[in-house]
């Protein structure tokens, strides 16, 4: 079973802002990676986050590598934390995410 990094930004992970507005949503089973005081504004963060919607953990790394916005770094660290969490929590494997 492949899973999509959608999985963990419409579900499981949480962006936190100092100028926006907190989001979480409830599951069972929850991989979760949160990323508090980050200083960048929430319309930067979602530019990237909507190019790396709906793609694979490993293809999702390759883009925010090369990205040059600076939000990508942030992104970076919230996706790698999510996978590790899911590796270290549910037994996942991170090339199969």
């Amino acid at each position: 079973m492949k899973l999509k990094i959608t999985d963990y930004f419409n579900i499981y992970t949480e962006i936190i802002n100092k100028n926006s507005r907190k989001v979480s949503m409830s599951n069972k089973k929850s991989i979760k990676a949160v990323a508090k005081y980050i200083r960048m504004s929430p319309q930067k963060v979602r530019r990237v986050l909507d190019q790396i919607r709906g793609r694979s953990y490993q293809e999702a790394l390759m883009i925010l590598e090369f990205l040059p916005y600076r939000a990508g770094s942030s992104v970076w660290q919230v996706v790698h934390s999510a996978a590790a969490n899911a590796q270290h929590n549910f037994d996942l494997d991170k090339k199969k995410i």
